[in-house]
């Protein structure tokens, strides 16, 4: 019997009968295995993956990886193979691969600064030393060494983003028979990041508490939880894939139409209390950590001003820009 793991960090395993007894043949068996779920539930998003059941495969697929290694133990009647990657490949909600075209000339291979392109098989080359996973600056919060510039970037593109949306109506609310959109705001604040907010994230991220922190412990403070299934994340793809699913909620069901907080709101047996916090647009300040903790990672970003207060709005209604007092930026509806 052959015993099979493909791990970045933690192990998948797969028992299957063999005749053969060469070990070339078990390895070119793993790989084979490894591989097929790709061909028997096919890839709905190479851009956004999501489905579990190929994790194998994108272990093997995933573009950015640059190195692995194989090895193998007999056990009794059992062979164990087991393969390592540099790079996680099955994160949810990352990009497996960039599509377009294959490489044809060095200058088309962009991912890793000095790359060169491999006429036979039209892969790209990097032969320097592979870049540390979530690796980045650490400029705009010195005093935090938990986190990097490029996590706090895609957290606080990926809320601005989704605000600007809300702002200028594009976000439909829930499953409504018509589809329409939640209404314009007349303001609604540009996020911006802060240091305090994010050390006290980071701070409770460590306790891999995997749940809300309790308000007494966070004052003034608003916050928003995510498990991300995978250790040791590159805090901006599990930031984005935090992001996506707490304002994902809002279209699972529909909040109403005065964008008020209230009671019947927060008490949903379908939890849209992410989606509200994002939205919230009195709250100006953001900061976030991602911790490991065992198998997974818990993601942490607090607001402040907090969202989520009884009784108030999400937002105000009214033509996009109109409240806002200093600047705002018609082309994203965001007030400065």
């Amino acid at each position: 019997m052959l015993v099979l793991r493909s791990a970045p960090s933690f192990p998948f395993s797969i028992p299957t009968n063999l005749l053969a007894n060469d070990l070339e043949d078990h390895l070119k068996a793993a790989m084979a295995i490894w591989a097929g779920p790709q061909t028997y539930y096919g890839i709905n998003n190479v851009s956004d993956y999501d489905d579990n059941r190929l994790y194998t495969f994108a272990n093997m697929a995933h573009g950015k990886t640059l190195q692995f290694g194989c090895g193998h133990q007999v056990c009794g009647t059992n062979t164990h193979i087991s393969c390592i990657y540099n790079l996680v490949g099955g994160y949810p909600h990352s990009v497996l691969y960039e599509t377009g075209k294959a490489c044809t000339k060095n200058k088309d291979c962009t991912t890793y600064k000095g790359s060169t392109c491999e006429q036979a098989d039209h892969l790209c080359v990097f032969t320097g030393k592979p870049p540390v996973p979530g690796g980045g600056e650490n400029k705009m919060c010195r005093g935090n060494k938990e986190m990097t510039d490029p996590g706090r970037k895609a957290a606080l593109e990926a809320h601005n983003k989704r605000r600007s949306q809300l702002a200028k109506g594009k976000v439909r609310n829930g499953k409504n028979p018509n589809n329409k959109n939640l209404p314009t705001a007349s303001f609604m604040a540009r996020m911006e990041y802060d240091c305090e907010a994010e050390a006290g994230a980071i701070a409770y991220a460590s306790t891999c508490a995997f749940k809300q922190s309790p308000q007494k412990d966070r004052k003034g403070y608003g916050e928003n939880v995510f498990v991300y299934n995978a250790p040791n994340a590159v805090p901006a793809d599990a930031l984005n894939a935090a992001a996506k699913k707490w304002w994902d909620q809002i279209f699972l069901d529909g909040i109403n139409w005065e964008v008020v907080f209230k009671q019947s709101l927060r008490d949903k047996k379908i939890d849209q209390k992410g989606f509200t916090q994002m939205a919230w647009a009195n709250s100006i300040k953001l900061g976030c950590g991602v911790q490991t903790c065992g198998l997974k990672s818990f993601v942490v970003c607090r607001y402040s001003p907090a969202g989520n207060v009884l009784n108030q709005t999400i937002y105000p209604i009214g033509d996009v820009c109109s409240g806002c007092v200093a600047a705002c930026k018609d082309t994203d509806g965001l007030c400065m």
